[in-house]
């Protein structure tokens, strides 16, 4: 998952980060990173700021002790017995949640889910659940998010809803793991996106990426199961700021449209494409790319890959099979 701006550490990195586990007599001087499991503190002893807070295990000592807090800036969710988050006017203000069940025998309480939208501050939202199964639709009451990164290890169902429209200030937007079976054409008007990820079974067939309307978009990634129109999907190119796409399909109705080499923002490219005649001496107008990578579904000769390194003699050229073998000449 890649949040945001301040939040731009990816799940695997906020993960990575050390947690403490407090010796409770020192607590009330440790002021970066808490955990909170079955404690008794004396209320007074308590900081009301946490950067880092991870939240273990529940009792209602814990729960009291939460509540204690003014401002969480992230809150690590990574226990079945959690059941309630805390909202309301004495609640404290939750910049960041990320939720955890991959590793647990039991998973995740689903009103957790449904509280979501009632956290004050709440601009980041990570899931990766076992008990998450489809879009948790009161995420679309939390209008102030600006990052949702959702994903199941037994892949998200159903749809996303058109009403995710609603949420505008959304920047970074990620389903990762998903058999979604339509993306609506309304997630691709939210202008303030700069990272789209999506991994699923279909895109609306009405889909396009116009950059007139995402113009603060940097990165785009699309793993799809159905075939991708190239002529019609880059709409407005000569708008974009988008410097890396990574699009992934079994099936390209046509081959690369010249829109793509439009983007003239453009440092990295990941492509699966049909075979070497969908590259050509157009990709040349790209320069300020960096990194090309195409997986091509029918092999090139030692000529054609030559070819096309040639276009790009200051760009990082990798050709790969449809094995996934890398070509080279």
């Amino acid at each position: 998952m890649v949040p945001p701006n301040k939040y731009l550490c990816s799940m695997k990195l906020a993960k990575a980060i050390i947690y403490i586990s407090l010796n409770l007599l020192s607590f009330s001087v440790v002021s970066q990173c808490t955990e909170i499991d079955s404690v008794r503190l004396n209320p007074q002893k308590t900081i009301k700021c946490v950067s880092v807070l991870q939240w273990n295990r529940y009792d209602s000592s814990a729960y009291k002790l939460l509540c204690q807090f003014d401002t969480i800036h992230f809150l690590y969710i990574g226990s079945s017995k959690v059941g309630k988050i805390p909202t309301g006017e004495k609640a404290p203000v939750i910049d960041s949640i990320e939720v955890s069940d991959v590793y647990e025998t039991k998973t995740i309480c689903q009103p957790v889910y449904n509280e979501f939208y009632k956290v004050k501050g709440l601009h980041y939202i990570g899931v990766n659940s076992q008990s998450i199964e489809g879009f948790p639709r009161s995420l679309l009451q939390a209008v102030n998010l600006r990052c949702i990164c959702l994903s199941s290890p037994n892949y998200l169902k159903g749809s996303v809803p058109k009403e995710i429209s609603q949420l505008k200030n959304l920047e970074v937007l990620e389903f990762n793991h998903t058999q979604f079976k339509n993306i609506p054409k309304d997630v691709f008007q939210l202008g303030n996106l700069q990272s789209i990820l999506i991994e699923c079974a279909s895109l609306d067939t009405n889909v396009r990426i116009d950059f007139k309307k995402l113009g603060k978009l940097k990165k785009l990634y699309l793993k799809v199961k159905t075939r991708i129109n190239w002529n019609t999907f880059f709409v407005n190119p000569e708008f974009a700021t988008i410097q890396k796409i990574e699009i992934s399909s079994p099936v390209f109705s046509q081959q690369l449209p010249g829109a793509i080499y439009k983007l003239s923002s453009l440092k990295e490219i990941n492509i699966t494409a049909n075979s070497s005649n969908d590259i050509t001496r157009d990709i040349s107008a790209l320069v300020n790319l960096r990194t090309l990578i195409i997986t091509f579904k029918v092999t090139p000769s030692n000529d054609e890959v030559k070819r096309i390194e040639s276009y790009l003699p200051s760009c990082k050229v990798l050709l790969f099979d449809k094995k996934g073998n890398c070509l080279e000449r």
